[in-house]
């Protein structure tokens, strides 16, 4: 699978909502977060109410009553907690824990009002922006305890079984990768602005190993989709025996299984590995970013604001001063024409005579 932006918001919504719950992170630290921009978040109650639209508000009012850590469920969990609830398409369960008991939030379909009225109403799609919605569900057992991720077992474990393929493209990323620093993963988000570049989920060295693999799972993904494309006719997966294929498609099998595995793993880390300042703040990475608490605007930005200004500046001085000479003219032709002249012939003279002055 290709990361979704369905469930890489899902990831980061409960590694930085646990982290935020336990005072580990400001609000400030990640609202800017990409995953959350250009999408309307809705969180409604299991009779329909809307509590709110709003993510924020929504670990605000979280907070208030008391919740202290939330847990992404893959949708085995969810039917093992709640049986008859509709699993989502991808990652978009959320188990939400306190001392008093527990909650699960599952991410589902809006509803469609007035199904009734033999009329066409506009539907998300055709909003500015996709609409997700949560649903309250109750919880009937308790909640088990969350597994700790030992990810020194995890890197091992992960890597033989995606890096054992006998192709050669296939080591060179695993050698390629192994070769660069280590730097967060940003999801797919690539396009968004500079300022939004945010990690996935709050960036350590316990959550060092995690970010790695999903950026090395994730080129192997994209490998394999553009060497068995229809459409790329050199492929050597064409010549490929049935049983290679086979193989081939076993293989790419544990890397979609290790990729969800992993961004599990780094939603629901333990909040005590978090700090309270983003890591780039800590000297643990290095990102393309401003500091969380400047409100800088982005360079590019800035560049085309003082473009602009020094081009309005130098135009209304050209129209001011073509205006100024328009009405002299008009109105006191003669004076100003021998002023005109006498200025001439001044700077005609100074040029003379340097050039006189030069002369050997």
């Amino acid at each position: 699978m290709s990361y979704s932006h369905l469930d890489c918001r899902a990831v980061a919504l409960c590694a930085y909502g646990s982290a935020f719950l336990a005072d580990r992170l400001t609000l400030e630290d990640f609202h800017r977060q990409a995953a959350f921009a250009d999408v309307v978040m809705q969180f409604r109650h299991e009779n329909g109410q809307l509590w709110t639209a709003d993510y924020v508000q929504w670990l605000l009012f979280l907070r208030q009553r008391g919740i202290a850590r939330l847990v992404l469920l893959s949708n085995e969990e969810l039917l093992e907690y709640v049986p008859l609830a509709e699993p989502p398409r991808s990652l978009g369960s959320i188990l939400c824990i306190s001392d008093e008991g527990a909650e699960v939030w599952v991410r589902q379909k809006e509803p469609v009002l007035f199904e009734a009225i033999n009329t066409t109403y506009p539907n998300n799609a055709h909003w500015a922006a996709p609409i997700e919605t949560y649903w309250q569900r109750p919880l009937p057992q308790s909640p088990r305890p969350v597994e700790v991720v030992d990810w020194n077992v995890f890197r091992t474990q992960c890597l033989e079984q995606v890096m054992n393929m006998p192709i050669a493209e296939v080591r060179e990323i695993g050698q390629c990768w192994q070769s660069q620093p280590c730097k967060p993963y940003i999801g797919p988000f690539s396009g968004c602005a500079e300022w939004q570049a945010l990690p996935l989920t709050p960036y350590n060295l316990t959550s060092e190993y995690g970010h790695m693999l999903l950026q090395l799972l994730e080129r192997l993904d994209g490998w394999y989709t553009n060497f068995t494309h229809g459409k790329n006719d050199g492929s050597p997966f064409w010549s490929f025996s049935e049983e290679e294929q086979n193989a081939l498609g076993e293989w790419h099998d544990k890397v979609q299984y290790w990729q969800q595995r992993c961004l599990l793993s780094l939603a629901n880390q333990e909040v005590d590995v978090f700090t309270s300042l983003p890591a780039w703040q800590q000297g643990w990475a290095v990102l393309p970013i401003t500091d969380s608490h400047a409100n800088i605007m982005p360079s590019t930005k800035r560049t085309v604001v003082r473009t602009a200004f020094y081009f309005m500046a130098a135009l209304i001085f050209v129209i001011g001063l073509c205006t100024g000479l328009f009405y002299l003219f008009a109105n006191y032709f003669w004076p100003t024409s021998a002023i005109v002249a006498f200025v001439l012939l001044i700077d005609n003279w100074k040029q003379k005579k340097a050039v006189t002055r030069n002369k050997p």
